[in-house]
Protein backbone atom coordinates (compact mmCIF):
# COMPACT_ATOMS: atom_id res chain seq x y z
CA UNK A 1 0.00 0.00 0.00
CA UNK A 2 2.85 2.40 0.79
CA UNK A 3 4.32 1.76 -2.67
CA UNK A 4 1.01 3.02 -4.04
CA UNK A 5 1.21 6.14 -1.87
CA UNK A 6 -1.39 4.92 0.64
CA UNK A 7 -0.16 5.76 4.15
CA UNK A 8 -2.34 4.13 6.77
CA UNK A 9 -2.75 6.05 10.02
CA UNK A 10 0.04 8.55 9.42
CA UNK A 11 -0.84 12.20 8.93
CA UNK A 12 -3.12 11.78 5.94
CA UNK A 13 -5.09 15.02 5.80
CA UNK A 14 -3.05 17.65 7.57
CA UNK A 15 -0.76 20.56 6.80
CA UNK A 16 1.63 18.50 4.70
CA UNK A 17 1.08 16.12 1.84
CA UNK A 18 0.57 12.64 3.27
CA UNK A 19 3.41 11.13 1.29
CA UNK A 20 5.82 13.93 2.29
CA UNK A 21 5.26 13.53 6.03
CA UNK A 22 5.32 9.75 5.78
CA UNK A 23 8.61 9.75 3.84
CA UNK A 24 10.23 11.62 6.73
CA UNK A 25 9.48 8.78 9.15
CA UNK A 26 12.49 6.80 10.41
CA UNK A 27 12.95 3.87 12.76
CA UNK A 28 16.43 4.82 13.96
CA UNK A 29 17.03 6.49 17.37
CA UNK A 30 17.13 10.29 17.43
CA UNK A 31 20.57 11.93 17.10
CA UNK A 32 22.51 12.72 20.27
CA UNK A 33 22.79 16.46 19.68
CA UNK A 34 19.92 18.81 20.53
CA UNK A 35 19.85 21.78 18.20
CA UNK A 36 16.79 23.56 19.57
CA UNK A 37 13.84 23.30 21.95
CA UNK A 38 10.40 24.87 21.61
CA UNK A 39 7.52 25.45 24.04
CA UNK A 40 3.88 25.69 22.97
CA UNK A 41 0.42 25.44 24.50
CA UNK A 42 -3.02 24.71 23.14
CA UNK A 43 -5.41 27.62 22.57
CA UNK A 44 -7.43 26.78 25.68
CA UNK A 45 -4.26 26.76 27.82
CA UNK A 46 -4.89 23.29 29.18
CA UNK A 47 -1.65 21.64 28.05
CA UNK A 48 2.01 22.63 27.74
CA UNK A 49 4.36 20.92 25.28
CA UNK A 50 8.14 20.89 24.94
CA UNK A 51 9.38 19.88 21.49
CA UNK A 52 12.90 19.29 20.19
CA UNK A 53 14.88 19.45 16.99
CA UNK A 54 17.87 17.12 17.22
CA UNK A 55 20.91 16.58 15.04
CA UNK A 56 22.25 18.78 12.27
CA UNK A 57 21.42 19.09 8.62
CA UNK A 58 18.49 16.69 8.71
CA UNK A 59 16.84 17.47 12.03
CA UNK A 60 14.91 14.88 14.03
CA UNK A 61 11.65 16.37 15.36
CA UNK A 62 9.77 15.06 18.35
CA UNK A 63 7.83 15.89 21.51
CA UNK A 64 9.87 15.74 24.72
CA UNK A 65 7.48 16.26 27.60
CA UNK A 66 4.07 17.72 28.37
CA UNK A 67 2.11 18.90 31.40
CA UNK A 68 -1.22 20.34 32.40
CA UNK A 69 -1.16 24.13 32.16
CA UNK A 70 -2.85 24.67 35.53
CA UNK A 71 -1.44 22.01 37.85
CA UNK A 72 1.80 21.03 36.10
CA UNK A 73 3.47 24.39 35.40
CA UNK A 74 6.06 24.24 38.18
CA UNK A 75 7.25 20.77 37.20
CA UNK A 76 7.16 21.68 33.51
CA UNK A 77 9.37 24.74 34.06
CA UNK A 78 11.78 22.62 36.10
CA UNK A 79 11.89 20.00 33.30
CA UNK A 80 12.52 22.66 30.63
CA UNK A 81 15.33 24.16 32.72
CA UNK A 82 16.94 20.76 33.34
CA UNK A 83 16.73 19.64 29.71
CA UNK A 84 17.96 23.00 28.41
CA UNK A 85 20.95 22.88 30.77
CA UNK A 86 21.74 19.23 30.02
CA UNK A 87 21.52 19.77 26.27
CA UNK A 88 23.16 23.21 26.30
CA UNK A 89 20.62 24.95 24.08
CA UNK A 90 18.04 27.72 24.09
CA UNK A 91 14.27 27.39 24.16
CA UNK A 92 12.04 29.18 21.65
CA UNK A 93 8.59 30.42 22.63
CA UNK A 94 5.95 32.66 21.05
CA UNK A 95 6.04 35.92 22.99
CA UNK A 96 2.31 36.50 22.42
CA UNK A 97 1.00 32.94 22.02
CA UNK A 98 -0.91 30.77 24.53
CA UNK A 99 2.35 29.66 26.20
CA UNK A 100 3.56 33.23 26.73
CA UNK A 101 2.12 33.20 30.26
CA UNK A 102 5.07 30.95 31.12
CA UNK A 103 7.78 33.37 29.94
CA UNK A 104 8.23 35.07 33.31
CA UNK A 105 8.54 31.74 35.11
CA UNK A 106 11.04 30.40 32.57
CA UNK A 107 13.11 33.59 32.77
CA UNK A 108 13.04 33.48 36.57
CA UNK A 109 14.31 29.89 36.41
CA UNK A 110 17.22 31.00 34.23
CA UNK A 111 16.09 29.27 31.03
CA UNK A 112 17.76 30.86 27.96
CA UNK A 113 14.83 31.93 25.78
CA UNK A 114 14.48 32.93 22.15
CA UNK A 115 11.30 34.99 21.93
CA UNK A 116 9.54 34.81 18.61
CA UNK A 117 6.67 36.81 17.19
CA UNK A 118 4.07 36.34 14.47
CA UNK A 119 6.51 37.15 11.67
CA UNK A 120 8.89 34.53 13.05
CA UNK A 121 6.16 31.89 13.23
CA UNK A 122 5.02 32.66 9.68
CA UNK A 123 8.58 32.04 8.51
CA UNK A 124 8.98 29.01 10.79
CA UNK A 125 5.78 27.46 9.40
CA UNK A 126 7.01 27.97 5.83
CA UNK A 127 10.44 26.59 6.74
CA UNK A 128 9.14 23.38 8.30
CA UNK A 129 6.77 22.83 5.36
CA UNK A 130 9.68 23.19 2.93
CA UNK A 131 11.86 20.93 5.10
CA UNK A 132 9.21 18.20 5.22
CA UNK A 133 8.60 18.30 1.49
CA UNK A 134 12.37 18.23 0.82
CA UNK A 135 12.89 15.46 3.44
CA UNK A 136 15.31 17.65 5.41
CA UNK A 137 13.65 16.64 8.69
CA UNK A 138 12.69 13.28 10.17
CA UNK A 139 10.44 11.93 12.90
CA UNK A 140 9.75 8.56 14.46
CA UNK A 141 6.00 8.48 14.06
CA UNK A 142 5.23 9.99 17.47
CA UNK A 143 1.43 9.61 17.87
CA UNK A 144 0.87 13.10 19.36
CA UNK A 145 2.91 14.75 16.62
CA UNK A 146 1.20 12.77 13.85
CA UNK A 147 -2.20 13.72 15.33
CA UNK A 148 -1.20 17.39 15.42
CA UNK A 149 -0.09 17.29 11.77
CA UNK A 150 -3.42 15.69 10.88
CA UNK A 151 -5.30 18.41 12.79
CA UNK A 152 -3.35 21.30 11.26
CA UNK A 153 -4.27 23.44 8.32
CA UNK A 154 -3.31 26.89 7.12
CA UNK A 155 -4.76 30.29 7.96
CA UNK A 156 -4.12 33.57 6.21
CA UNK A 157 -2.21 36.41 7.90
CA UNK A 158 -2.44 39.25 5.42
CA UNK A 159 -0.82 37.97 2.25
CA UNK A 160 0.99 35.18 4.10
CA UNK A 161 -0.12 31.99 5.79
CA UNK A 162 0.65 30.21 9.03
CA UNK A 163 -0.35 26.97 10.74
CA UNK A 164 -3.89 26.96 12.07
CA UNK A 165 -6.22 24.48 13.71
CA UNK A 166 -8.41 22.59 11.29
CA UNK A 167 -9.84 19.79 13.42
CA UNK A 168 -8.06 19.75 16.79
CA UNK A 169 -5.05 20.61 18.92
CA UNK A 170 -1.86 21.40 16.98
CA UNK A 171 0.34 22.45 19.92
CA UNK A 172 2.78 19.55 19.43
CA UNK A 173 3.37 20.65 15.82
CA UNK A 174 3.80 24.23 17.02
CA UNK A 175 6.35 23.11 19.64
CA UNK A 176 8.54 21.28 17.12
CA UNK A 177 8.14 24.16 14.66
CA UNK A 178 9.51 26.54 17.29
CA UNK A 179 12.24 24.00 18.11
CA UNK A 180 13.31 23.90 14.45
CA UNK A 181 13.25 27.71 14.34
CA UNK A 182 15.40 27.73 17.47
CA UNK A 183 17.80 25.25 15.88
CA UNK A 184 18.46 27.67 13.03
CA UNK A 185 18.57 30.78 15.23
CA UNK A 186 20.19 29.58 18.48
CA UNK A 187 23.16 27.66 19.84
CA UNK A 188 23.57 23.91 19.32
CA UNK A 189 24.16 21.86 22.44
CA UNK A 190 26.82 19.20 23.03
CA UNK A 191 26.22 15.52 22.33
CA UNK A 192 24.83 13.45 25.17
CA UNK A 193 24.79 9.74 25.85
CA UNK A 194 21.75 7.91 24.38
CA UNK A 195 20.54 6.91 27.85
CA UNK A 196 19.82 10.57 28.57
CA UNK A 197 17.10 10.77 25.90
CA UNK A 198 13.73 11.90 27.14
CA UNK A 199 11.76 10.90 24.04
Amino acid sequence: REALGIWDGLATVGAFKASSWARCRVSTPPPERVAGLGVAADLDQTRLILGAAMGAGRFHLGPVTSARFDTGRVEFVADVKRISEERGCSVAIDKRGPASALIGELEAAGVPLLLGGLDDFVQASADIKAAVESELVEHAGYPDLDAAVDAAGWRKVGERRVFGRKTGDISVLEAVTWALWCATNGDTGPPLAPESYVF
